[in-house]
């Protein structure tokens, strides 16, 4: 990692020296193995190895940004040159203020394991394999489509205030996915397994509930359109947070393209709805001690008993809006410039046991994987329920089919009333159950 920082930070200090006001640099190199299945049998393998660098500089508020593939000795001046260069050409932006100021960096721990870093493609392609047969075994006619993901990589991040980073993590992935088809009717279902570290990584069992859950999923009925209280199950549930943040990301905001804008401190949801930004968690999938601009994380409230805390910040909005950096500025690598994400959000759980709350609830639907994301500039909601189960007198009775649900996301987060006290652990996430009252299912029936 050291050859890295040095990298990024030569290529600052020369793009200062050719006259831009500030500058940035980021530098990363990583490794990968991918394994992908189709209809039971290894479709793909591949080993990658990618490294590049990147550079922005401005001049007047203008940027110009350029990135290499080749680390050579000769990258740094190449990439800084080029980039003061299209600085100065651009129209100048006066809303950009400053790049990221030094600040005292948090310790996370468990985003590396050399474990992970010395896996081969043959062990990878055995955990894939092994899943077909665990479904095939409860299900010979099944269809399985998925894959296994490995990465490991090492990156730095400097820029002209004195910002320098460093980091290195790894990760591990397995999904699954499972159709059964009988006559005209198809079950299916989907489950996957991921950690940083290996002994956290657990592939075993996956095509097991692949199967199980698909030929769950078989014999679906219609139902009559009706207002009821949907459960989202801990993966479904998951995409409130994450529309939430979504919404909440001060770009979109800023250019009014959110229906949160204006509504900082506003009452948005219902009081049992607390959602934490947390990426100081230990092994978290999306966990770090700094952004992709180089300033130091801390956790964040984003909701706080149905009330909205605050915006996602990168460097750029937070000035312009005049607000603190959340830092919340990210890079999808060093060939992308900066955005905004969100890292770990979780949920304040209750006090209800997911059982309890399918056994209170006379009538709904109960859907383990959905999609409850907005149109971000009208706040609409309108999704198809592919995986979807009726709930009758506190039992899951039968799968639904031809139904979709839709409505007002702010009415949702209005009325989500239960939060559960159990929840599904992945990496950095505690995932609970959730449930929504009053929301409009239309059906075929």
């Amino acid at each position: 990692m050291d050859e890295l920082l040095k990298l990024a930070a030569k290529a600052v200090e020369i793009a200062i020296e050719l006259g831009a006001e500030q500058a940035d640099a980021y530098v990363s190199a990583s490794h990968g193995i991918s394994v992908s299945v189709e209809n039971n049998s290894v479709a793909s393998c591949r080993s990658i190895e990618d490294q590049g660098m990147s550079i922005r500089a401005y001049k007047k508020g203008a940027l110009g940004f350029t990135y290499t593939q080749r680390l050579t000795e000769n990258a740094p001046r190449r990439l800084a040159e080029t980039a003061v260069r299209l600085a100065g050409a651009a129209e100048p932006d006066p809303d950009f203020v400053s790049l990221p100021l030094p600040e005292d960096e948090p310790t996370v721990r468990g985003l590396w394991d050399d474990a992970v870093a010395g896996l081969t493609i043959e062990e990878s392609v055995g955990w894939v394999t092994a899943a077909v047969e665990e479904a095939r075994a409860l299900e010979p006619d099944i269809s399985i489509a998925g894959g296994v993901g490995v990465g490991w990589g090492e990156h730095a991040v400097a820029n002209s205030l004195g910002v320098e980073r460093e980091g290195h993590s790894t990760s591990a992935s397995l999904y699954a996915h499972g159709s059964i088809r009988e006559g005209d009717e198809v079950g299916s279902y989907w489950e996957f397994t991921r950690a940083r570290r290996l002994s956290e990584f657990v592939p075993q069992g996956i095509g097991e509930v692949v199967a199980r859950e698909a030929r769950r999923m078989l014999a679906k009925r219609p139902i009559e359109s009706a207002t009821l209280p949907i459960i989202l199950g801990p993966l479904a549930a998951s995409s409130i947070p994450g529309s939430v943040a979504m919404l909440a990301q001060a770009e979109a905001v800023q250019r009014n393209r959110s229906i949160l804008a204006g509504r900082k401190g506003d009452k948005i949801g219902s009081e049992v709805l607390t959602i934490i930004d947390e990426p100081l968690r230990e092994g978290g999938m999306s966990s770090g001690p700094h952004d992709g601009e180089g300033a130091a994380r801390r956790d964040l409230p984003l909701v706080t008993e149905g009330k909205l805390a605050t915006y996602l910040h990168n460097s750029y909005t937070a000035n312009k809006g005049h607000e603190p950096n959340t830092a919340h500025g990210s890079r999808s690598g060093y060939r992308s410039t900066v955005g905004i994400s969100s890292t770990n959000l979780n949920l304040r759980r209750g006090d209800m046991l997911s059982d309890e709350l399918i056994r209170e609830t006379r009538r709904g639907v109960y859907m383990p994987h959905a999609s409850v994301h907005p149109n971000s500039v009208t706040g609409d909601v309108s999704e198809t329920i592919d995986v979807g189960l009726m709930i009758e007198d506190g039992e899951i009775t039968f799968p639904i089919k031809n139904s979709m649900l839709g409505g007002s996301f702010l009415d949702f987060l209005k009325n989500v009333d239960v939060v559960t006290k159990d929840y599904r652990a992945e990496p950095g996430l505690e995932l609970p159950t959730v449930r929504i009252q009053g929301v409009r299912i239309a059906g075929a029936g």
